[in-house]
């Protein structure tokens, strides 16, 4: 999803198409829009071949307001597979200027082995208002299709580069405990097969909720990239969070309750910013029928004291009605307090602390979640 004219709006769903057959392969940029509930092509497909193209970022690279068009690339020639990354200049309307492009400069390949790119994104992970970039690389050397040999993998690496003045930044390496198995670039027919791409390898996430995006590597492989379960690795964004950020802090551990089935608190219902009248506060893995409430102050501190078993992770000022969790087993019961935040602006930034308290019925105990704190953003 793309904001091709840069005024700050999404408004365009970019694919990125591969057609034809036995080597014979072509690559498109294919731009959709949402009308009435139904998806329409808003342009012509335009041809980017030759080069063969596995996945597609849209991020303002040269420096205009529209946004550009970051491809990383994966060609077949001579025997081997060549890994780039290249970007072309967008017009705002929809096109890639093919005239108006170039190559990152991509670290050499630190093995023997051949070099694919297999997915990339986009952000700004360092929060200074500037364009970033990661391309996951992998590395196998293809099975021999007239023999019995195996191929062979590599530890993939993340290769990261930050803005500004972006297409000439240097890529920094970070090494991955694990090897991909890529489509069919294990195999010496690659070129000659169907690209079964996999920008999903490389995700950004919020997993903290601190209002900084965490990368993501997922379907990393064990054994030499031969093991048959798959590995995710965690890249935390360690930049602190900004004044508007809409974002969550936790503080403290559960406590009391049954050691074996800790209750957890969490938020439902969208982004905690100004208007959203659906924000909710769930209670979760309780015993069904439990009696539950929630508590919220200003401050937060880990195990300020404790009380019947509780520990209480923040200065308690407001309670709610306490209410019967729903279910009957012994860890789904669900709670929710509605929490709806008015359409003010002045209510961006801190909200206070929040937890939950319960009693189990069935068990005769006393029991809480961590606390959490709040912030609505923008």
């Amino acid at each position: 999803v793309a904001d091709l004219d840069g005024n700050g709006t999404p408004d365009r769903l970019v694919a990125l198409t591969e057609t034809g057959a036995v080597g014979a392969f072509m690559q498109e940029l294919v731009h959709f829009a949402f009308n009435g509930g139904q998806l329409f092509q808003t342009n012509a497909a335009q041809n980017v071949s030759p080069g063969r193209f596995t996945a597609l970022a849209m991020a303002n690279v040269v420096g205009g307001p529209e946004s550009d068009y970051v491809l990383t690339q994966t060609t077949p020639t001579g025997g081997t597979m060549l890994a780039a990354t290249v970007w072309y200049e967008g017009d705002g309307a929809g096109n890639a200027l093919t005239w108006s492009w170039g190559n990152f400069v991509l670290p050499p390949n630190p093995t023997t082995l051949q070099e694919y790119c297999a997915a990339v994104e986009a952000g700004d992970w360092n929060r200074d208002g500037h364009v970033d970039l990661a391309v996951l690389r992998g590395f196998v050397q293809p099975s021999n299709t007239m023999s019995s040999g195996q191929p062979t993998f590599h530890d993939s690496e993340l290769l990261v580069a930050m803005g500004p003045n972006l297409p000439y930044a240097t890529f920094e390496s970070i090494a991955l405990p694990g090897a991909h198995s890529w489509s069919s670039s294990y195999n010496q027919l690659f070129p000659l097969l169907p690209l079964f791409a996999a920008p999903g390898f490389l995700q950004q996430l919020d997993l903290r909720q601190d209002g900084s995006m965490d990368l993501v590597v997922l379907g990393m492989r064990g054994a030499g990239g031969t093991a048959a379960q798959t590995s995710i690795a965690m890249l935390i964004n360690t930049t602190p969070g900004q004044l508007g950020d809409a974002r969550m802090e936790k503080v403290g551990e559960p406590s009391g309750g049954l050691p074996t089935r800790k209750a957890r608190l969490g938020f439902d219902g969208g982004r905690p910013k100004p208007g959203n009248q659906g924000f909710t506060c769930t209670l979760q893995n309780v015993q069904g029928g439990s009696l539950c409430g929630l508590a919220w102050g200003p401050m937060g501190y880990e195990r300020l004291f404790t009380s019947y078993g509780i520990d209480v992770h923040m200065v308690p000022v407001e309670y709610s009605a306490a209410a019967l969790a729903s279910g009957t087993g012994a860890n789904d019961g669900f709670f929710s307090v509605a929490l709806p935040i008015p359409n003010i602006p002045a209510l961006v930034g801190d909200a206070g602390y929040f937890q939950f308290a319960y009693y189990d019925h069935a068990s005769g105990t006393f029991g809480g979640t961590q606390a959490t704190g709040l912030s609505i953003g923008h």
